[in-house]
């Protein structure tokens, strides 16, 4: 193989490096922004784009904007 092809081989492997990864921001958010408790211990999304976090203080729902907390009923036997 020539120079020529084994340098723009890694050019283009170079250059398209930067293309193929977007950026990830991440944002925490804690009691200050809604969240029930400052711990998570367990995070999923459902089909309409809601992020449930589960705490020990009750299950929280995000709607991108702000948390709905669903606190445990003490009354509840099945909680």
């Amino acid at each position: 193989m020539s120079i020529k092809v084994i340098s723009l081989t890694i050019f283009m492997f170079f250059v398209l490096s930067f293309y193929a990864q977007d950026d990830v921001k991440f944002r925490r958010y804690n009691i200050d922004e809604g969240l029930s408790q400052g711990n998570v211990n367990t995070i999923i999304q459902d089909k309409k784009g809601f992020i449930w976090a589960g705490t020990q203080d009750g299950l929280n729902r995000f709607d991108g904007y702000n948390f709905k907390v669903y606190k445990p009923n003490p009354d509840d036997p099945i909680v």
